[in-house]
């Protein structure tokens, strides 16, 4: 089973205000601010009331979150679960929390399906991507190439600092390009299809499949938001819902045959089988089930020796207000 062990701030899920991430791992994750709304640095948003209060006020994008599997839990001998002991030795520097899997074996094979929604007046745009959950920043402020320590290579698939990671997670996480990160592959989902991206593969928008995001009966979620902005007196643009099922499977194959040919990883995507979208049981759907699946695309990934140090996580990257994205 698979949470959001990292997320940008000001991503929210449907964990309570009151409830500590890391004791009920989160498998929802949603934009709800739009991306010119203001903020400041507690996350207050911008009234008309402090217009003319001295104080810095800034734009809040908040874009991805990274997932984790979850830990297996034992019985702690008082009737409480709590996760295998065996498995916090995994990380030298454990930043995510503490339910978070963070053996480098438990990530060469995976498989992993979101329910997406968004409800915009736009052409909504989430993307799902692949990448390692930490690689060394190899390209110095010079654009010069340089090889990683040796303290960085004992470390993989962690990070050799908690700092270190939370500079990596802020890149990965707070931008809306992360395939532009090294060994960062995003699967576009909209409206009018999937694309491909990638700067290290050379992907850039290229297209795989003609449908993912479906529109969706008008809601009373959508009504209700349409009618406060009416409410304020400002325009009101036409809202549209859109959701879609997407699957990503990974596998790393590693040969005992020293003389055999590699075999590169590879990443399968699979949208929501057409069938399925009349489900009126669409939350009590098995969707490990492979007939609820429309196999895509299978896109091989050739990888150098260090980046198969690293440990490859799924990713979602929340482009629009009113995005969101659920773990199935």
């Amino acid at each position: 089973m698979w949470a959001f062990e990292a997320y940008a701030e000001g991503l929210v899920t449907m964990v309570d205000a009151e409830s500590d991430v890391s004791e009920k791992p989160p498998r929802q994750l949603h934009k709800t601010s739009r991306n010119n709304d203001l903020f400041d640095a507690s996350g207050k948003p911008l009234m008309a009331s402090d217009m003319h209060d001295a104080t810095t006020w800034r734009t809040h994008h908040a874009f991805g979150g990274r997932c984790a599997i979850i830990k297996p839990f034992v019985e702690d001998g008082k009737g409480k679960s709590s996760p295998d002991s065996r498995a916090e030795r995994c990380s030298p520097h454990p930043s995510g929390p503490s339910w978070a899997e963070q053996a480098w074996a438990a990530y060469q094979s995976w498989s992993i399906a979101f329910r997406l929604r968004a409800t915009t007046s736009e052409e909504p745009h989430i993307l799902l991507s692949v990448a390692p959950a930490y690689f060394p920043l190899l390209t110095l402020p010079t654009g010069e190439a340089r090889e990683p320590d040796a303290e960085t290579l004992a470390s993989l698939p962690a990070a050799p600092t908690a700092q270190e990671q939370k500079h990596y997670n802020n890149r990965l996480l707070g931008t809306p390009l992360i395939w532009e990160e090294a060994y960062a592959l995003s699967v576009e989902c909209t409206p009018r299809g999937m694309f491909l991206w990638s700067d290290h593969w050379e992907l850039f928008g290229k297209k795989i499949a003609d449908r993912c995001l479906e529109v969706q009966e008008k809601t009373k979620e959508v009504d209700e938001a349409s009618s406060a902005v009416v409410a304020e007196g400002t325009a009101s643009p036409h809202r549209q819902s859109y959701s879609g099922a997407v699957r990503l499977r990974f596998n790393v194959q590693h040969s005992t045959d020293a003389t055999a040919e590699p075999h590169p990883p590879s990443l399968a995507v699979d949208v929501q089988a057409p069938v399925s979208l009349v489900n009126p049981g669409v939350g009590t759907a098995n969707w490990a089930d492979n007939a609820m699946w429309q196999h895509v695309r299978d896109i091989h990934l050739p990888m150098d020796a260090l980046a198969l140090k690293t440990s490859f996580r799924p990713h979602v990257t929340l482009l629009e207000g009113g995005a969101s994205a659920e773990i199935l």
